[in-house]
């Protein structure tokens, strides 16, 4: 089993904007829109993430479109509820099987002027259950950010003049932190709103409130669950957030060793901490805990990337009784940035670099090392089925721009059937 969710954390902004002002479409309607001719090299665009499943069916999020495929990624088409001449700029997927995903897309930025503003577009989703041939989408309520400068108004839309800001510009900032589904009916979100203001040679920024949100209709409808705001002490700040079932929630990412946990779906959380590394010297500012993944009800595991020294170091938080205790493990190679983890089961785990890949057999205690034979320049992502099968994409340049993001030769996707020993370019087509 691997992280099912693909977090592309790319700028929210006005190209956010431009995506969900593209047509939303019906409810249960045909939503895979018809690429353009790859005229210039600029069909898909690079590749960003791959999410492939033991049946043959999987997909993959480019700079241009969602794909989708049901033969192992031979041939692929366009699954995208958007258009896609806009991009995937913003956008948070999660994919729950080969047929059923789960798709976020921000709301814009609404200038706000006098009391007036632009139109506003709430954040929406997307959810299919037939391998993106047909999508239900819902609004996501409160999820636009206001912008108001040194010329415009305090930031409430409304027809009445409002009193001006100070100089300088404020943003009240939405942010999407996380997407979870359970299956093709449930799903929670993680929203998070900061206040910026700069101007008169001062800089304030401070969270304003976080939400968690809940769907039980295939994200027609989302409830709020809790609103944490900083005189509050609801704990809802996590940056990820991951259920194992319909009552055990876990957020990380709130403090560099903190977690939450929620017993009632996701109405109150409390607290906890995961024990301390054994070490001489480490840096908890620099500290990076990832999304936790569950194998079953009892088992799972949280990686935590720390620097140590000048090279950062996994750690690996596992619990085996539903996370009442953790207890904490390393790995003693230096690693890159961003390195790709997939975790097959609780027990098998394989993390991929362009200079080695690693695997436990063990849950960790014991590690070997191999250097792949892996073409390109470096590894974006990866994502195993098998111990043996898997797949990866690799970019073919030294640096990602607004030229090369969308060209479609700034990136290869290469296949592995001996385990990562070697990997082939795939010959694949795209309709």
């Amino acid at each position: 089993m691997q992280n099912n969710k693909l977090n592309a954390g790319i700028c929210l902004g006005l190209l956010a904007c431009l995506i969900l002002m593209a047509g939303c479409g019906v409810n249960g309607s045909p939503m895979g829109s018809i690429l353009p001719d790859n005229s210039g090299g600029s069909k898909t665009g690079i590749w960003n993430n791959i999410r492939m499943f033991p049946d043959g069916g999987g997909w993959a999020l480019t700079y241009r479109a969602l794909l989708h495929t049901s033969d192992g990624g031979r041939h692929w088409h366009s699954a995208t509820p958007w258009d896609s001449s806009i991009g995937a700029i913003g956008v948070i997927p999660y994919f729950v099987n080969s047929h059923v995903a789960w798709f976020i897309v921000p709301g814009n930025t609404i200038y706000v002027q006098y009391g007036k503003s632009n139109e506003s577009q709430l954040a929406r989703s997307y959810r299919t259950t037939d391998g993106g041939a047909t999508w239900q989408s819902g609004k996501i309520p409160g999820t636009v950010s206001t912008y108001s400068d040194a010329k415009s108004g305090a930031g409430a839309v409304g027809e009445a003049v409002k009193h001006l800001v100070a100089q300088g510009e404020t943003r009240h900032y939405i942010n999407i932190n996380s997407l979870m589904a359970l299956d093709a009916q449930s799903a929670w979100i993680s929203v998070g709103q900061t206040y910026i203001h700069t101007g008169g040679g001062q800089e304030d920024i401070h969270p304003e409130s976080n939400r968690i949100l809940h769907s039980t209709d295939g994200g027609r409808n989302w409830n709020l669950l809790v609103e944490d705001k900083p005189d509050a002490q609801n704990r809802v700040a996590g940056t990820h957030i991951y259920f194992v079932n319909s009552i055990l929630g876990i957020q990380s990412g709130k403090t560099p060793l903190g977690i939450e946990i929620s017993h009632d779906g996701g109405k109150s959380w409390h607290e906890e901490e995961l024990p301390l590394p054994k070490l001489k010297v480490f840096s908890l500012p620099t500290t990076n805990q990832e999304e936790s993944v569950f194998f079953n009800e009892r088992d799972g595991i949280i990686p935590v990337y720390m620097l140590v020294g000048r090279s950062y170091k996994l750690f690996y938080y596992t619990t085996h009784d539903g996370a009442q205790s953790w207890q904490v493990g390393t790995l003693s190679n230096d690693l890159a940035d961003q390195p790709q983890v997939t975790y097959l089961d609780s027990q098998h785990w394989m993390i991929l670099q362009k200079a080695v890949i690693l695997k436990t057999n063990d849950d960790g205690v014991q590690w070997t090392s191999a250097v792949p034979q892996l073409p390109g320049k470096a590894v974006i992502n990866s994502n195993f089925i098998l111990a043996n099968e898997g797949w990866a994409i690799v970019s073919n340049v030294d640096h990602f721009d607004a030229n090369t993001s969308g060209l479609d030769s700034s990136t290869s996707l290469l296949q592995t059937k001996d385990g990562g020993k070697t990997w082939q370019i795939m010959s694949y087509q795209v309709a």
